[in-house]
């Protein structure tokens, strides 16, 4: 068994809809489905993490130890996609990017895998796209959300009233991993 992150250029139609349905799942209704998913994955950074019986020949940008993470009966012959991480970047500032989406199946929560999912993913940014500061928002009410970004390094930047529309505010956190990953 094969465990790892693949960064994305192109989304085949089986991948698409794998990521759509878990999209959907864990997301809810700030999911987004294939009209967004493809543009990340040509004009943005999509990142996936897979688990396959070999690896992939895509761009497997890091292989993880499989004991570490998941045991073989998380795997579903008819599906290989168990996260995402959707990273957009301003005009403005090229060093910078925003985590606009990140999720992992729950099958493998609580095992390290999202904490080595997102690791991988800043490195990569780094060290391919030189960017040195991330920011991401997430609900004041997600308290697992939260603890999880705070344990990885990002600190609460500011908190913004009504950021999706009335009653929808969030916590604005960032990170430098310029500094943590060349430390």
């Amino acid at each position: 068994m094969w465990i790892g992150v693949v960064e994305n250029f192109h989304i085949s139609n089986n991948k698409l809809i794998e990521l759509e349905r878990l999209e959907s799942l864990i997301m809810g209704e700030s999911g987004v489905n294939s009209y967004t998913l493809q543009p990340l994955a040509h004009y943005a950074k999509l990142f996936t993490l897979e688990i396959a019986p070999a690896r992939p020949d895509s761009a497997v940008i890091y292989d993880a130890p499989p004991a570490s993470i998941a045991a073989p009966f998380f795997l579903t012959p008819s599906r290989t996609v168990y996260g995402a991480a959707e990273f957009i970047r301003p005009f403005e500032d090229g060093a910078h990017a925003h985590l606009f989406g990140f999720y992992i199946d729950e099958s493998l929560r609580g095992r390290g895998a999202a904490s080595m999912f997102l690791a991988a993913c800043e490195t990569r940014l780094l060290e391919g796209y030189s960017i040195g500061t991330i920011d991401l928002s997430v609900s004041e009410q997600n308290a697992r959300a939260l603890a999880f970004y705070i344990k990885n390094g990002y600190g609460a930047a500011e908190k913004v009233e009504d950021y999706y529309g009335a009653g929808r505010g969030r916590i604005i956190m960032r990170k430098t991993i310029r500094d943590v990953i060349n430390a």
